[in-house]
């Protein structure tokens, strides 16, 4: 498909121009692991930057947990998330050099836009939505490689409204993420919003292209 080899070559020139950034992790990070008005929770933010999956997986289980303890521990985690999500974004426009330079980061960022799908924290779901394309260089396309587009999957029917926002637009690989998304969440909502967003998409080969993901329907 056209639309897949145009988001492949922006992806594969990405990673060409930053091949040579190195891999050393930065000093700096995210200001918001240290500071939290939510109990616990700045030691767990850090440990999100674990290199162990099993760590990292600990440490997000328990704050699951912690933001289920009452409502005002709910909103204090997802306001920490979101923070964190937000200030990454703002500081490093392109994922694949903040993977580069900062991988223990990047891995905690991801596992943060993962607590924020998991909670269905809604305060973050327009931001998860603007970012889906956010990744660290992967060419891959579909929702594994794309921490806020997999986020987005778990608000369900909740996601479509955003969804077609972006289908409308955003760029191309927002365009075809978002069509990707709504194919993971599934049902005939979301097959009807895809439907909505290729009649009213005026590019004709990405109108082709996102409807050739709409025959391949689950």
């Amino acid at each position: 498909m056209k639309i897949y080899r145009r988001v492949i070559l922006s992806l594969t020139l990405t990673s060409l121009v930053l091949a040579h950034a190195g891999t050393n992790e930065r000093t700096a990070s995210v200001a918001a692991n240290d500071s939290t008005p939510c109990p616990k929770l700045g030691s767990l933010i850090r440990r999100l930057r674990s290199s162990s999956q099993k760590t990292r997986d600990r440490a997000k289980n328990e704050v699951l947990v912690l933001g289920k303890q009452s409502p005002n521990s709910r909103q204090c985690v997802i306001s920490t998330m979101r923070k964190i999500f937000a200030k990454v974004i703002r500081q490093h426009s392109n994922g694949l050099m903040f993977a580069v330079r900062s991988p223990r980061s990047y891995r905690q960022w991801s596992e943060v836009t993962d607590t924020l799908g998991t909670m269905k924290a809604t305060e973050a779901l327009d931001l998860l939505i603007d970012n889906l394309d956010y990744n660290n260089g992967t060419t891959t396309l579909g929702v594994g490689h794309f921490p806020a587009a997999r986020a987005t999957v778990a608000f369900g029917d909740e996601a479509i409204p955003g969804l077609l926002r972006a289908l409308k637009n955003g760029s191309v690989t927002k365009k075809y993420l978002a069509a990707f998304t709504l194919r993971e969440i599934g049902g005939d909502k979301a097959k009807q919003a895809l439907v909505r967003a290729i009649s009213e998409e005026k590019d004709v080969q990405t109108s082709a292209d996102l409807n050739n993901l709409l025959q391949n329907w689950k």
